[in-house]
């Protein structure tokens, strides 16, 4: 751990010099900027006629103010749908939404050229989520498999999309970024708890982009309690442009409170966009993750047609596969929206 502490603390160091240095460039007129984006869909179970469920997933309120060409914040609201838990009477409560802060924090982005870095202090994104739905633009259809390793990992949950903490990153001639994060290590829906029971986590991230549109990431993160350890490591490979987007990761998880675990998984997506191949806005997209925990083995696969009516709203059809070699096959029916403004 000295040596990511050392790596860490170079990079901040880097990062502030850089900032008293940019602090000679003339500042811009102050800006802001407000949006939103909505998913939604409706599921059907193949199997029950009766067992079709419609759901607002997340409503994503998105603010930000930058001051000049350095410093800008940002606060993001996460309405969740949660299932509350059991009354004192065995009975189940009424499904709710909970309103949580999902980022809320300070950064900064000095520029001495050829690096560019960025600062980010408060609730901030986790680097390797962040990164894996930029890449994917599928945040929409599903969360990539490290913020939701449970579906595929016999329940384990490895990583959180953001949390409590400080970030770090210095992205050279535009082809090679390393980050270096210390957060929290709960989640952003535990921010405020005060006694921090899965002890603070730390990242790394190395993304290089050597050719236009083809990206080589490794990423790493390790959380440490005083009675646990869990450790994720892992890298793929993935192309992003205007008409598709595609890539691969392996995972690798690791555990240990006394026993030693261990697993892995794969994930896979593919989102195409046929506006300007054959002149309508057709959609091709699919997803895929299998995992590996212990000899227990699990996995989605899914696929569908969609459509973009437009930049602010696009929708899919979409059929998804889950198994689990302890269970039956579960086949769903969705028609999922995304609406942004």
């Amino acid at each position: 751990m000295r040596k990511i502490t050392a790596v860490l603390f170079m990079l901040i160091v880097a990062g502030f010099t850089s900032l008293v240095l940019a602090q000679d460039v003339p500042e811009k007129k102050e800006t802001s900027s407000f949006s939103g984006v909505i998913f939604m869909e409706y599921m059907q179970d193949l199997a029950d006629d009766h067992a079709g469920v419609f759901a607002v997933n997340r409503v994503y309120l998105d603010w930000k103010r930058g001051f000049g060409d350095i410093f800008s914040v940002r606060v993001t609201t996460d309405a969740l749908f949660e299932r509350q838990g059991g009354s004192s009477s065995g009975t189940i409560d009424n499904n709710g939404y909970e309103l949580l802060i999902k980022y809320a924090y300070l950064q900064a982005a000095p520029e001495i050229d050829p690096v560019k870095f960025t600062i980010q202090a408060g609730v901030i994104p986790t680097p390797a989520i962040a990164l894996m739905n930029s890449l994917s633009g599928l945040r929409w259809i599903g969360n990539t498999y490290l913020g939701n390793s449970k579906v595929i990992l016999q329940n384990k949950t490895i990583d959180s999309s953001a949390d409590l903490g400080v970030t770090v990153s210095a992205e050279v001639m535009k082809i090679v970024t390393i980050s270096g994060a210390v957060v929290k290590g709960e989640g952003y829906k535990k921010v405020q708890a005060e006694n921090m029971v899965y002890g603070p986590s730390y990242y790394g991230l190395v993304s290089v982009n050597p050719l236009e549109h083809v990206y080589i990431n490794g990423f790493y993160r390790y959380n440490e309690t005083s009675t646990t350890t869990m450790m994720y490591y892992g890298g793929g490979l993935a192309w992003k442009d205007s008409i598709i987007k595609t890539g691969l990761n392996f995972v690798g998880v690791s555990y240990s409170n006394g026993t030693d675990t261990s697993g892995y998984f794969i994930e896979a997506w593919l989102n195409i966009n046929f506006d300007s191949l054959i002149g309508m806005p057709v959609l091709g997209i699919g997803k895929a993750g299998y995992g590996n925990y212990e000899d227990a083995k699990q996995g989605i696969f899914g696929f569908g047609p969609g459509w973009q009516f437009n930049k602010y709203v696009q929708t899919v059809l979409y059929y998804e596969l889950t198994y689990d070699d302890s269970a039956a096959e579960d086949h769903n029916l969705y028609v999922k929206v995304e609406a942004k403004f």
